[in-house]
């Protein structure tokens, strides 16, 4: 179709152009979205003390096999009622756990009197006093006093090796039983400090195994200056002890070891032995060796595993304790002082490391303007636990100066994000507990907009409508220019003269336009024929 008249001409112009925009848009940017969801997902980053395994999909704080975490509410076992046997104190404790039952003795002191009680538990949190407590009491003149007993099960027997003080020396006394309850002790002290000897004004805080067909004890001893060490013994009967002449095979050797060191529960034997530890005077916390004979030990880089505080009871000074292994779990309970009071909690391991995190691998966009949106997470946070989400962009594969720092979100469950745009990005999630919980990771959704662009491959032909609709429109104009001069007063194209010349019908000698004979004027020009009909 050609158009002549200007309203027209414009409007071709006008279409030519919208198809041309309409040819040449842009792809509007969406949407993109990059989740971690899965346990590959998160795998795929680093992983430091978390778990991505144990509950697939989602990521929590690894067990630390090292880690001791308090259980509460603590303490489990507490002083008697004022007067009583066990009114004052509660200063050392063993437990053993005995055909699904867990039976602990322990010291309660009267003031600088103490003796042996009983308590049972199924859980190891509530415990139920013997009501015949104490089950040893001092029966001669060298155990005036008694504390720190370490019992075993040998066959039906209960076999107890204490320490027993009259006041002027400490020594280790024996007892046997049937039931836990009922015991008979032994008349004399089994074994006692050697005269010129490391141990010659103390021998203390025993700590039995056996070991095929002989028994092996570990306990403290000093020369008088109260810097106590550990030694070794070794017996067939329990009675008839042999120190071991290596000793001591253990000092104090750190800081906060001070001056001394007691030993408190040996587990294994037999080339594999991991001891248990109690050490310094003023501020005493728990420590872990490690041994292949028993003899040489060797700290281990965790120690001290387990400190006062923070709970008010323990807050000054920790102290004997018994370490019992259940299932995959390691119980342990422990006397602690708030300065003036002893009394007996609990703690368990592995726990919780209290702090874990994920760092993403870079993710590539694709695009070096990409606008990083929004960040969405679910996650579960029990009490004491936390989780700290960052992230950061930048230009090149791998992070390097160039790159944004780090951004800390804030937001429970979604933020939005402010990075710089970038075609990389990466995250950073902290998650942190109080070892005794952990927070759970379930997702991560990271929405992003990639820049605008043409569409597919239309750019050639873009420039071809451009250019091919500018010839064709100055080629129209031409024509319509040169018909236009062509067609002046009198001038009758070849067509309409040869209508003429076989018909009536005469034509305009001004426009040119056929006109019935009988016409005096011209239909489209309105000029009058100079000559009539």
């Amino acid at each position: 179709m050609i158009f002549t008249d200007r309203p027209s001409r414009r409007f071709a112009v006008v279409l030519l152009l919208g198809c041309l925009a309409v040819a040449s848009a842009a792809t509007p940017a969406r949407a993109e979205v990059v989740a971690w969801t899965a346990r590959t997902e998160f795998e795929d980053g680093s992983l430091v003390n978390l778990d991505a395994t144990s509950s697939p999909g989602d990521l929590r704080l690894s067990l630390d096999p090292d880690g001791w975490m308090k259980i509460q509410p603590s303490p489990v076992l507490d002083v008697g009622s004022a007067g009583s046997w066990d009114g004052t104190s509660l200063g050392s404790v063993n437990v053993l756990l005995d055909d699904g039952l867990l039976k602990m003795w322990y010291s309660g002191c009267a003031g600088v009197i103490c003796n042996i009680g009983y308590a049972t538990s199924t859980d190891g949190l509530s415990w139920t006093k013997y009501p015949g407590n104490p089950v040893l009491v001092s029966g001669y003149s060298w155990d005036t006093t008694i504390q720190n007993p370490t019992v075993i099960k040998d066959g039906t027997t209960y076999r107890m090796w204490f320490s027993a003080n009259d006041f002027s020396y400490i020594r280790i006394g024996y007892a046997t039983s049937l039931d836990g309850v009922a015991w008979t002790e032994y008349p004399s002290p089994v074994l006692s400090p050697t005269s010129g000897g490391w141990d010659q004004a103390v021998v203390s805080t025993p700590v039995v195994i056996r070991e095929g067909p002989s028994l092996t004890m570990w306990y403290s001893g000093h020369v008088g200056d109260y810097s106590y060490r550990m030694g070794r013994a070794t017996s067939q009967d329990g009675t008839n002890w042999t120190k071991d002449p290596a000793n001591p095979i253990m000092s104090a050797a750190y800081s906060w070891e001070e001056s001394r060191v007691h030993p408190m529960q040996v587990l294994g034997g037999l080339g594999d032995y991991e001891l248990y530890y109690y050490a310094a005077f003023n501020y005493v916390q728990i420590g872990h060796a490690v041994s292949s004979d028993g003899v040489s030990w060797t700290r281990s880089p965790t120690s001290p595993i387990l400190s006062p505080g923070p709970s008010s009871w323990d807050r000054a000074s920790l102290g004997v304790h018994s370490v019992v292994t259940i299932g995959a779990e390691r119980w342990m309970w422990y006397s602690g002082s708030d300065g003036s009071t002893r009394r007996i909690g609990v703690a368990k391991s592995p726990s919780y490391f209290r702090v874990g995190t994920f760092t993403s691998s870079v993710f590539d966009s694709g695009d070096n303007w990409t606008r990083w949106s929004l960040l969405e997470w679910s996650v579960s946070l029990p009490p004491g636990t936390d989780l700290v989400l960052q992230a950061r962009s930048g230009n090149t594969s791998v992070p390097d100066f160039q790159w944004s720092g780090w951004t800390t979100l804030a937001g429970t469950g979604i933020a939005n994000l402010s990075l710089p745009r970038a075609r990389h990005s990466q995250l950073n999630v902290v998650l942190s507990g109080d070892g005794q919980d952990t927070p759970v990771l379930h997702e991560i959704r990271l929405t992003y907009y990639r820049t605008a662009r043409p569409g597919p491959d239309l750019m050639p032909w873009i420039v071809v409508g451009i250019v091919g609709g500018s010839v064709a429109a100055l080629g129209i104009t031409m024509f319509l220019v040169t018909r236009r001069r062509r067609s002046g007063p009198g001038a009758l194209n070849r067509a309409t003269a040869e209508a003429l010349q076989s018909s009536a019908i005469r034509a305009c000698p001004h426009c040119g336009t056929a006109v019935p004979p009988d016409h005096r004027f011209c239909g489209r020009c309105g000029q009058r024929f100079p000559d009539g009909p």
